[in-house]
């Protein structure tokens, strides 16, 4: 009862995609997202290199394709220098927090407290890239680390699906159920420490751009008290 309700959701009333195969399908999704990556790695250096648009190069082949040769290989206007950005950060971690809720919801196991925690943190963690994403420009890989195989792998293979490895530790492991006083011990320290690290963030990158007189104050939500 419970597969055939999660089934008839969205896509999966379709048959055309079920959430939980992201799960399920773990190996084979791994297995591409690397060569894709390294596809993607390998085609952006030759690319770079052809059209002489390298910046920083040591010298060193294994060292230059490792850190990249370009820093932003979508910088030739102000919509695609967003997008690329986007697709360091934004998109392999909307990709990750999918990969949380697939787990939580595999049809052949029950739901346990850890799900709840985990869930809630991904959501917080994707939320807080999204709602602060004027300050993603600030930070040190995407002003300064150029697009190499590492920032590509990573990018496209760890973030998305090494993001949420815990998770998938508790998908196929049979858990205990928790008792309400750890639930609760729990989410009170996710919501301090996650406090803790937004803020500290926030103040650190709209300080840089206070600096640079490109700070905008901004009303998404939600935004935390003393994050400026």
């Amino acid at each position: 009862m419970v597969r055939h309700a999660r089934r008839s959701r969205g896509l999966a009333r379709h048959r055309w995609f079920r959430l939980e195969e992201l799960a399920d399908e773990l190996g084979p999704l791994l297995t591409v997202a690397t060569l894709f990556a390294d596809g993607v790695a390998v085609f952006t250096y030759l690319l770079t290199i052809a059209d002489g648009r390298q910046v920083r190069m040591s010298g060193n082949l294994v060292y230059d394709f490792f850190m990249g040769a370009i820093l932003n290989p979508a910088r030739r206007s102000r919509r695609h220098e967003v997008l690329h950005r986007d697709s360091r950060v934004v998109d392999p971690l909307v990709l990750a927090d999918a990969r949380r809720c697939s787990e939580a919801g595999r049809a052949d196991r029950l739901p346990i407290a850890a799900d709840g925690v985990h869930v809630v943190a991904h959501g917080l963690y994707t939320n807080a890239c999204m709602k602060g994403e004027e300050c993603i420009p600030s930070t040190w890989d995407i002003f300064h680390e150029k697009w190499g195989w590492m920032l590509i792998f990573w990018n496209l293979v760890g973030v998305p699906w090494f993001y949420s490895f815990n998770s998938y530790y508790l998908a196929v492991t049979d858990w205990p159920a928790q008792s309400t006083t750890v639930v609760v011990v729990l989410f009170v320290a996710l919501f301090i420490a996650y406090y803790i690290w937004d803020t500290a963030q926030s103040q650190k990158n709209r300080f840089r751009m206070q600096e640079r007189g490109t700070f905008v104050r901004r009303r998404t939500f939600p935004q935390l008290p003393w994050a400026r």
